[in-house]
C-alpha cells in the first residue's frame, strides 16, 4: 500500500536483503504486505498478497526480544484462499489447517452479511473448512 501507488513502499521492509536506511522497526498500526508465493524459475509463479496491520497485543506476548514484545499481524484483505489446487491439503499440519479454517471463517463471517446470490454461494463454498 503506497502514498505513489508503489505497492511496496516503505520505510518498513521484511526482506532477506535490506532495501532502506529504516532502522525503526514496525510499530504498531503499520501496514505492510505479505506475498508468500511460490515461483518456478522460466516456468511461471503463483502468490498470495495480503495486507497485514502490525498490532500490539493487550498483556505482551509468551515472546520478546531485548525486551521487547512481539507484535502479531491482522489480516485487513479478506479473500479465500484457494483450496482447490494452490495449497496441498495432505502437507498442512494441524496447526496450519486450525489457521487457515479460522481465517476462512473470519472472511466469512464479515463477508457473508454482505453478499447475496452466486456471490455469497462462492463465498460458502471457498471458505468451507479442510
Amino acid at each position: 500500500m503506497g502514498a505513489f501507488l508503489n505497492v511496496h513502499e516503505g520505510p518498513q521492509y521484511i526482506a532477506s536483503q535490506a532495501r532502506s536506511t529504516y532502522e525503526g522497526g514496525l510499530v504498531d498500526g503499520m501496514t505492510i504486505t505479505d506475498e508468500p508465493g511460490c515461483y518456478l524459475d522460466g516456468e511461471l509463479g503463483v502468490r498470495i498478497e495480503n495486507v497485514l496491520a502490525a498490532r500490539a497485543q493487550p498483556g505482551g506476548t509468551p515472546f520478546e526480544f531485548g525486551g521487547a514484545p512481539y507484535l502479531s499481524f491482522e489480516h485487513l484483505t479478506l479473500v479465500p484462499i484457494a483450496t482447490g489446487g494452490l495449497v496441498e491439503l495432505s502437507l498442512l499440519t494441524a496447526h496450519e489447517r486450525a489457521w487457515l479454517n479460522a481465517y476462512h471463517g473470519r472472511v466469512r463471517d464479515a463477508l457473508g452479511p454482505l453478499l447475496a446470490g452466486h456471490a455469497a454461494d462462492f463465498l460458502a463454498r471457498h471458505t468451507q473448512p479442510v
